[in-house]
């Protein structure tokens, strides 16, 4: 993966009371000559500075020369990007956006330009190359301070050396050379939200933040439960692991109302996180639910803000109390009052909606009911019909290979499948989904079947690609192969050939 002379240390084996040794050895690696001009990357990001728990927008570019034969003409951006090997790539914080297809475009640049001026599309001319430029965009949360970190990269291309036209697709008449390149970064620092002036309710939340609330019910006896519903809202924050306001810290809330302590785990929906919480008002004379604070860092100022919510009104009604006795003189004791949860309501106590619960509640059948029924014809029809197409599987052999091909594929890539039984899974889909004899397949038979069936070329090439890291592992003994992300690539693959491929 570098320059440089490597050394290999001693391997050992024991077989039994015996141990075997190898001697160490040397290998020295010359810097490639011309892999910089034909491959290279770069990170870009338009910030230098981000906080911790912060998002950061950032983007890879790779960027592959365009390649020129006589006979052939110029290789498409198609057949360019099937030349990136994603199995032999290591993509760090890209991984999760490189299984998408990335944005491309066209650029040029010149012989003698060094790594760090390649910054702006410029005009093709004497004395330049053009490059197809392929980008994969993503957004990262940083989570310690330092350096931003983004990962061991390593971009892998097959360049090709000589190509031919096959009657399907374009191919390697030569061994392509294989490239490696490491991308230029930016030194992004990553810092703490400051200690000074920070809030004792502040949890973490950076960003700009909106805190709107709602209750329901607002017309309560005292000591009955009132549902209070948090909206919290931020267009430029992520909001998964960001923690409820702390109505415990605040004052005006404490005083006022008795607190659940549950915990509130919170939904996300969209740009907004929905917290419930139960509170309970403790006299008669609370008038409404004050303003609520959320305490959060706003990096744009590096100052820490507040939002504020509305205050709601509330209607508290009298409730009625039970004395209990003195245990010492079996007398009344006025001072002895029970929790004010406790009231002589019956049932009415237990619900916060009086009149819903005194209201009529005769069912009535209403427009959905008939709605309903007089769908059950159409459902009749599609059941009908798919028990049609059941019997016409069960009689048609090769339509019931093809229709379960995808099924059977993903049933053998299990968690402990190695590579000659991921290879085996891939090749049988390809037999079943064309309806050939199984176990037949090589491994161009495979991809030239796909692309004549309909299959895209980027996607053909991307099987073709893991297909031969699999067959190197599994007959030339190579290492390397991850296990666990070849599964998924197959299954990804699969499935996506499966939508191109003509029935």
């Amino acid at each position: 993966l570098r320059p440089g002379a490597h050394k290999v240390g001693p391997f050992t084996w024991k077989d039994g009371p015996q141990t075997f040794r190898t001697s160490p050895f040397v290998i020295r690696v010359a810097k490639s000559k011309s892999s910089d001009k034909e491959l290279f990357a770069r990170i870009i990001s338009d910030r230098d500075a981000v906080y911790v728990g912060e998002p950061i927008q950032l983007a890879i570019e790779v960027w592959v020369r365009k390649y020129r034969q006589a006979d052939l003409g110029e290789l498409d951006p198609n057949g360019t990007f099937a030349r990136i090997d994603g199995g032999s790539s290591d993509f760090g914080v890209f991984a999760d956006a490189a299984h998408s297809l990335p944005k491309y475009r066209e650029d040029s640049l010149e012989d003698d330009a060094p790594p760090s001026s390649r910054t702006r599309r410029r005009s093709s001319k004497s004395g330049e190359k053009e490059y197809l430029v392929f980008i994969w965009e993503t957004t990262y949360t940083p989570e310690k301070p330092g350096k931003l970190e983004f990962g061991d990269i390593i971009i892998a291309c097959n360049y090709p050396v000589r190509l031919r036209r096959s009657f399907f697709r374009v191919e390697d008449v030569r061994q392509p050379r294989r490239l490696r390149t490491r991308p230029e970064v930016p030194n992004i620092d990553v810092k703490s939200v400051p200690l000074q002036g920070r809030p004792a309710s502040y949890n973490g939340a950076i960003g700009t933040f909106d805190l709107s609330t709602r209750a329901a019910p607002t017309s309560v006896p005292v000591g009955d439960p009132i549902t209070l519903t948090l909206n919290l809202r931020s267009d430029d924050s992520p909001l998964a692991g960001l923690g409820a306001p702390q109505l415990n810290a605040v004052e005006d809330i404490t005083k006022d109302f008795e607190i659940s302590n549950e915990s509130l785990a919170g939904e996300v929906r969209g740009n907004s996180k929905i917290f419930s919480q139960t509170i309970r008002p403790l006299r008669e004379d609370v008038k409404e639910i004050p303003a609520i604070p959320f305490c959060y860092f706003d990096p744009t100022t590096g100052r820490y803000e507040t939002a504020w919510s509305d205050p709601i009104p509330l209607r508290v009604r009298p409730a009625e109390r039970v004395v209990i006795a003195n245990p010492d003189d079996n007398e009344p004791n006025p001072s002895g009052m029970a929790p004010l949860v406790e009231t002589t309501d019956g049932l009415q106590a237990n619900h916060a909606d009086i009149d819903r619960l005194l209201a009529n509640q005769t069912v009535r059948i209403g427009v959905g009911t008939y709605v309903f029924l007089g769908a059950m014809p159409t459902l009749f029809l599609l059941s009908a019909v798919a028990t049609r197409r059941a019997r016409h599987l069960e009689k048609n052999a090769g339509a019931r290979r093809r229709s379960r091909a995808l099924r059977d594929a993903k049933s053998q890539l299990s968690a402990s499948a190695s590579a000659g039984e991921i290879l085996g899974a891939v090749l049988g889909y390809v037999a079943n989904r064309i309806d050939m004899p199984a176990g037949s397949l090589t491994r161009q038979e495979a991809a030239d079947l796909l692309t004549s069936n309909g299959a895209s070329q980027i996607a053909t090439q991307q099987l073709d690609d893991l297909l031969a890291a699999l067959e190197a592992a599994q007959y030339a003994g190579a290492t390397g192969v991850d296990s666990t992300k070849s599964r998924s690539q197959a299954a990804e693959l699969l499935t996506r050939i499966d939508g191109e491929v003509k029935s």
